[in-house]
């Protein structure tokens, strides 16, 4: 049994531009979002931009409220490749809204709506002036507890779900407690939460129905193939074959497991050019040649892994910009403190 008033409190970092001079605040805006997307083309610029982030660490996951003036947000190929980052950005509003396109699929979050964004994939959104909480989940958190992990991107929950008021209601509460909450508290508190978002999201995919232990033992096995993928990607042998083999599973129930990635040889592919994008891009890593970085991943011909780069990143891997060192600890003595809770998640 615990005190109590001897319970850790929850740690708390506040970001704000009202205390940086006007000409700057717009770049220390844009500097500290760039943990998770590049922002570009403010509605206002000067003494006119504001900008405030708050963040709790509910230990293994994020609750962060931001305020901010209208712009574009974007997440590109180069971002994921380059950070790894691998969260679910559950989002909800305040006021104002943010505005996906993609191929025609247009997703738009706003006050009554739960958007989700996975950070392993692309994202691009205009916004007007607005106000916002996130919650930062790790993918291996909520992953294990969703029918179609890979599915939910861009994912509107609405009204006509009867689990949305709930998961609104619950994380505003969150809020609204957080001040005597302890980390145990929160901890416990945000597993609920998680499970209130798993249901949403699994009865949108499945039409109502809730997640089988059958379809929670494929998901398993798909995060265990994934995990061994990702060991292996150096193997030149990697096949379809030799993972049916090592997983003990027939050519066509792996396809099918592989299908929401557009199958299995684009997913080895691009996780591939993932792992070498990331490698040029390494501070103190100017000195790998392209051969070299090929062969790291599992390409044996310099050519056509320099071509599959071209067509994933739209640029040479030559060109791949060098991405500077952060200084995760002196962030941890300043207002960016957030940023470093978020890499570190």
């Amino acid at each position: 049994m615990y005190n109590f008033h001897d319970m850790q409190r929850i740690p708390k970092c506040r970001f704000s531009t009202s205390g940086v001079e006007a000409s700057k605040r717009y770049e220390a805006f844009r500097e500290s979002m760039g943990v998770v997307f590049e922002v570009t083309k403010p509605s206002a610029t000067g003494s006119d931009f504001s900008a405030e982030i708050t963040t709790y660490s509910f230990g293994e996951v994020l609750l962060v409220e931001c305020e901010t003036k209208g712009q574009h947000f974007n997440r590109t190929r180069q971002m994921i490749a380059r950070d790894g980052v691998d969260h679910f950005l559950i989002q909800t509003y305040v006021y104002g809204f943010t505005k996906h396109s993609d191929a025609g699929r247009e997703a738009i979050g706003s006050p009554g709506k739960i958007l989700v964004i996975d950070t392993s994939q692309p994202w691009s959104a205009i916004t007007n002036d607005f106000c916002n909480c996130t919650l930062v989940v790790p993918r291996r958190l909520l992953a294990p507890q969703l029918t179609h992990e890979d599915a939910q991107h861009a994912r509107v929950i609405d009204m006509r779900n009867p689990f949305c008021q709930l998961i609104l209601g619950y994380i505003n509460g969150l809020l609204h407690s957080v001040g005597e909450m302890s980390v145990q508290d929160a901890t416990e508190a945000s597993r609920v939460c998680l499970g209130l978002i798993a249901a949403a999201l699994n009865r949108e995919s499945a039409g109502g129905s809730t997640k089988t232990p059958s379809l929670l033992h494929l998901q398993m096995l798909k995060s265990s193939i994934k995990r061994f993928i990702d060991q292996n990607l150096h193997r030149p042998e990697l096949s379809i074959d030799l993972i049916c083999e090592r997983f003990n599973i027939s050519r066509t129930h792996f396809y099918r497991l592989f299908d929401p990635e557009g199958g299995i040889a684009q997913y080895v592919r691009a996780r591939r050019l993932d792992l070498a994008y990331k490698k040029f891009s390494a501070p103190g890593h100017e000195w790998l040649s392209i051969s070299e970085v090929a062969r790291a991943v599992g390409y044996s011909d310099a050519s056509a892994f320099t071509r599959a780069f071209r067509r994933r990143f739209g640029i040479a891997p030559s060109d791949v910009p060098h991405a500077p060192s952060l200084n995760l600890s002196s962030l941890a003595n300043s207002s960016r403190t957030w940023e470093s809770w978020f890499l570190q998640l």
